[in-house]
């Protein structure tokens, strides 16, 4: 078994350096900074190449920002780093993550027990979601969503997931963790590592990266907007309760 860990990081959020440190020094496995994409330097060719939008059903139709396209593909060259290092585990951090302290007791359970060609979720919030059990010792557990939650905060990725994953996202149309959803389309057997290990601390090192760069947008616009993504959940909530009972 060979396993790495990589925090995901934007080498001109200085302010994040030490909270950096602090993740590879507490990871349980060898740790490297890992330089994210700034979609903010892509050209428009380079954008072009990846972002393609209203690829796949449903449709998402919240447009990207270019720190979304970013952390897309940042996550991807992981994943392609996977590949080529000839990896069995990548554990994937971004850098706005907390391990907490049963953090270590938890990956290893899920290093350990989860399936050889899955991919693993350690959510910052506590999933309460309706699921399907894999395996449960000791009061720790795998579990299967049937909607798979949001956030790509914390995971533990398989050789063989990476490479299922950098062959369906040549090109893209929504977020990483929304694309993730789409397990019908991908494939590849994303679960929950239970208890909850780990948490997110963006409010407190200078706010979340991805909604820095957004613009403010008039009340009724924000408005309609919830409504709309409110929508887009149902249907992938519905899109995967009926791929679970397929």
């Amino acid at each position: 078994m060979s396993v790495a860990a990589f925090v995901i990081a934007m080498r001109s959020a200085v302010e994040r350096t030490d909270q950096v440190d602090r993740l590879i020094a507490a990871s349980p496995v060898p740790c490297r900074r890992w330089d994210a994409t700034d979609g903010r330097a892509l050209s428009a060719e380079e954008t072009a190449r990846y972002h393609s939008p209203e690829l796949h059903h449903p449709h998402y139709g919240f447009g990207l920002t270019d720190a979304e396209i970013g952390c897309f593909l940042s996550h991807r060259r992981i994943w392609q780093q996977v590949v080529d290092e000839s990896l069995s585990h990548a554990l994937i951090m971004e850098d706005d993550l907390e391990l907490l302290p049963n953090f270590d007791a938890v990956f290893d359970f899920a290093l350990h027990h989860a399936p050889p060609t899955s991919f693993i979720k350690f959510d910052v919030r506590d999933f309460h979601g309706r699921c399907s059990p894999i395996v449960e010792v000791g009061g720790m557990a795998i579990v299967r969503p049937a909607t798979i939650p949001l956030r790509a905060t914390a995971q533990l990725v398989t050789r063989h997931a990476a490479e299922r994953l950098l062959e369906q996202t040549r090109t893209f149309d929504r977020p990483v963790d929304t694309f993730l959803q789409m397990r019908w389309l991908h494939n590849v057997d994303i679960l929950v590592a239970r208890p909850r290990c780990t948490a997110e601390v963006s409010a407190q090192i200078g706010g979340s990266i991805i909604n820095r760069y957004k613009r403010r947008r008039p009340l009724f616009q924000t408005m309609l907007r919830e409504c709309q993504r409110a929508i887009y959940r149902r249907h992938i909530s519905q899109r995967s309760r009926r791929d679970a009972a397929a």
